[in-house]
C-alpha cells in the first residue's frame, strides 16, 4: 500500500497542517516551531518538504488563520489566530 503523503493532493495538505496547528497550539494558547510541526506531520506518515510547508505557512498567514514569526536565525514560531 502506498504511503499518505502520495495520495495527497494540495488543499488536503494545506487542511492537514492547519489541524495540526490548530490541535498542536492547544486552539492559539501555546505557539508551536516550524520544526515541531514538521516533526509531527513526519510522526503521523507525512513526507513534507519544508518548502511545501513553508508555502502553506505563507497561505495561512495571508488569510489570516496563523501569524508566523522568527525566533532565530533557523526557527519560525507559528501561532494560530483563531479566525
Amino acid at each position: 500500500m502506498s504511503s499518505r503523503s502520495e495520495t495527497w493532493v494540495p488543499s488536503t495538505l494545506r487542511n492537514l497542517v492547519y489541524e495540526t496547528i490548530v490541535k498542536r497550539t492547544k486552539n492559539g494558547q501555546t505557539p508551536i516551531t516550524e520544526s515541531d510541526l514538521m516533526l509531527y506531520l513526519e510522526n503521523e506518515g507525512l513526507k513534507a518538504s519544508r518548502r511545501e510547508i513553508v508555502n502553506i505557512l505563507m497561505e495561512l498567514e495571508t488569510h489570516g488563520y496563523v501569524r508566523v514569526k522568527s525566533s532565530g536565525e533557523e526557527e519560525r514560531l507559528i501561532i494560530y489566530t483563531g479566525r
